[in-house]
């Protein structure tokens, strides 16, 4: 299983008409997508974006971390927000580990997780994703 959250803080006051219109052209695809939550608001001239899924395979997730580039390219640099991924086959390196990918200053990083992971020693008595 995969379980992802994420959600950005896009200060559109910041932002030209130009890039807020290719702002709601990749978010009109977004709302398309059969996930479990998506949803944005507006609040005092910033735009709340939240997502989360649970899948079995990590590879139609990818497209998340994508959003999140996307968004990086055409949002003001005061732009913030994180996508937070636990994928149990664990590919690339994270194995037992939960990936958090940070917008920030209109950069998409890879951060260390030290809260959650690893998962099986903070989280999971099992070594599963639920205790049985």
């Amino acid at each position: 299983m995969v379980y992802l959250t994420g959600w950005a803080v896009i200060m559109r006051h910041t932002m030209s008409t130009e890039e807020d219109h290719k702002l709601s052209q990749i978010l009109a695809v977004e709302k398309e997508r059969n996930f479990t939550s998506f949803f944005t608001g507006n609040l005092n001239g910033q735009l709340i974006i939240h997502f989360s899924t649970c899948r079995n395979h990590y590879s139609k997730e990818q497209h998340f971390v994508s959003l999140l580039k996307a968004l990086s390219k055409i949002v003001g640099q005061e732009s913030f927000g994180q996508i937070v991924i636990y994928d149990e086959e664990g590919k690339n390196g994270f194995e037992d580990k939960f990936q958090i990918y940070a917008l920030r200053k209109g950069k998409v990083d890879l951060a260390e997780d030290t809260i959650f992971s690893p998962f099986s020693e903070r989280i999971s008595t099992h070594n599963l994703p639920y205790v049985l």
